[in-house]
């Protein structure tokens, strides 16, 4: 009978279409198919929505509406099942988690993750909200096994912004891409526009959120547009498709 491998816990908060929406339906089928066992844990109503669900895998909604009061929830779930690993992404989450893993002490290695670029993500943010997270991550972190960023700069501004000792954060790219990619023929697309001869076109590509602000792409293609012929294609989901069509229309670049 092979080994049975641990058990991996995965605890996110998603919109629904976002990145790490895609990072995780990529990871926790592939970690399925090398025999672990996966427990996605989710706040009610939110993501991530996995598409492929393959043996091993467990969806555990943790019956609250925020992650903070997913506290006790999340207290319970590392009491009774105690998973080898717990990986979990973004601030609110990670701190959530850790606080969680402290309280009970169980013997869960915890892997934190942060896919921004914190100086620059919080820039905008309020005085409380900056100080919040910078501290979280500045006292809170520590307490991880391991802080995971998605690429070298990612991880000097982290340090650099939170205090965090940089030989702490490991630079680990994001599975993005699936195995499907390399596997299927990629056929050209069909839209007329991406044909031979056709006016050059820009592509953004992305949650359609206020964090990608694509109402400032959609205003300089406006005025890229009064100097020279070209298209502007937008792809994705999320809560700002309206604003930007109605943005795109007064701006006379969509009928």
């Amino acid at each position: 009978m092979p080994e049975q491998k641990p058990l991996i816990a995965v605890f996110v908060a998603t919109s629904g279409h976002s990145g790490v929406d895609r990072l995780v339906g990529n990871l926790v089928p592939s970690l399925a198919r090398r025999g672990y066992s996966v427990d996605v844990l989710k706040i009610h109503g939110h993501g991530p929505h996995l598409e492929e669900l393959v043996p091993g895998v467990r969806i555990i909604d943790l019956g609250t509406k925020h992650v903070y009061s997913s506290f006790t929830a999340l207290v319970d779930y590392m009491k009774l099942y105690q998973p080898a690993v717990m990986l979990t992404d973004k601030d609110r989450v990670n701190r959530t988690s850790l606080l969680a893993r402290r309280w009970t002490g169980a013997p869960v290695r915890m892997v934190v993750s942060s896919g921004t670029t914190i100086s620059i993500d919080l820039a905008n943010r309020g005085l409380f909200e900056r100080w919040l997270q910078k501290n979280s991550m500045r006292f809170l972190y520590p307490w991880a096994d391991n802080i995971i960023v998605t690429s070298k700069g990612v991880a000097d501004d982290m340090a650099m912004y939170t205090g965090l000792a940089r030989d702490r954060i490991n630079v680990v790219p994001c599975p993005v891409v699936s195995i499907d990619l390399f596997r299927k023929p990629i056929a050209p697309p069909e839209h007329p526009w991406f044909q031979g001869g056709q006016p050059p076109v820009i592509l953004g590509v992305g949650e359609l959120g206020p964090r990608k602000d694509f109402v400032t792409l959609i205003r300089a293609f406006a005025k890229l547009r009064k100097m020279q012929s070209c298209r502007l294609v937008i792809i994705g989901k999320g809560k700002d498709r309206d604003r930007l069509i109605t943005t795109a229309k007064r701006l006379g670049v969509i009928k």
